[in-house]
């Protein structure tokens, strides 16, 4: 989407235009996938909650995908 497809329409809390979110099994491990590939900006992960953990990766029109999913609470978030 850009903004000449949303003529008047403008997101005040960022330039994206929408947040994509996907779950996945395991968040340590797809976090440093991301990273590998070098596709893109990114966030650290960051806790919500406990059973809350997500990241951000950012795409070539800086719209958000969110990833979440499973992260071992055992392993301490601090370790990251």
């Amino acid at each position: 989407m850009n903004e000449d497809n949303l003529p008047g329409h403008h997101y005040t809390d960022g330039d994206y235009k929408f947040v994509l979110n996907f779950w996945v099994e395991d968040l340590q491990k797809e976090y440093e996938r991301l990273r590998e590939l070098e596709i893109g900006t990114m966030t650290e992960i960051q806790k919500v909650h406990d059973g809350y953990y997500y990241f951000h990766i950012y795409d070539a029109d800086i719209n958000v995908c969110e990833i979440t999913g499973g992260f071992p609470e055992e392993k301490g978030f601090d370790s990251l």
